[in-house]
């Protein structure tokens, strides 16, 4: 998808809306980059739903990774020596 967007930032998440009446969001992308006047976006999830008359609305949120567990310091590969 590539919106014509005034107010986003590299890395924000939008949201996406079947058509302008539409206030249910149907899908997510993020801000990947900028080319002229318009926004490259990376989908996240499915396209279901989504055509020409979508509309994409920048959340002013920026998407996380959140870590429940402790990262540990040791190696997560384990190599058998034959």
């Amino acid at each position: 998808m590539k919106p014509i967007l005034l107010d986003c930032e590299i890395g924000e998440i939008c949201h996406i809306h079947k058509n302008w009446r539409d206030t249910k969001i149907i899908a997510k992308a993020q801000v990947l980059g900028f080319r002229k006047d318009t926004v490259i976006l990376g989908l996240i999830g499915e396209s279901i739903g989504i055509s020409k008359e979508s509309v994409v609305i920048p959340s002013k949120e920026h998407f996380t990774i959140t870590s429940f567990a402790p990262i540990k310091k040791r190696s997560i590969f384990k190599f058998n020596s034959a």
